[in-house]
């Protein structure tokens, strides 16, 4: 599975891991986008918070992305946004 990121009408890949990745979210801060996503390439029931930095080019700058939440649980229903110099990233852990 791959996780797809359309800018411009462009469309190309972020992740290109085993497992499936699922409901992207995005934020910019006014150079670079932060792409996050639920990931499964662990090969468990659980899923994974990661996310990858994207030029407004669109050079994919962590290819297939960087885990942003370590617990051991499920991650879901995440949501990103940028202000005041910092991003900030919701989600759900689900045990």
């Amino acid at each position: 599975m791959f996780l797809l990121f359309f800018l411009l009408s462009t469309e190309f890949s972020i992740c290109t891991t085993n497992g499936a990745q699922y409901n992207r979210d995005v934020a910019f801060d006014g150079t670079n986008f932060l792409v996050i996503w639920e990931d499964h390439r662990s090969g468990t029931a659980l899923y994974h918070l990661y996310g990858s930095r994207v030029t407004s080019s669109g050079s994919v700058l962590d290819p297939n992305g960087d885990r942003y939440a370590a617990q051991n649980d499920t991650v879901m229903d995440q949501s990103i946004a940028w202000g005041g110099g910092t991003y900030l990233i919701a989600y759900r852990d689900h045990c």
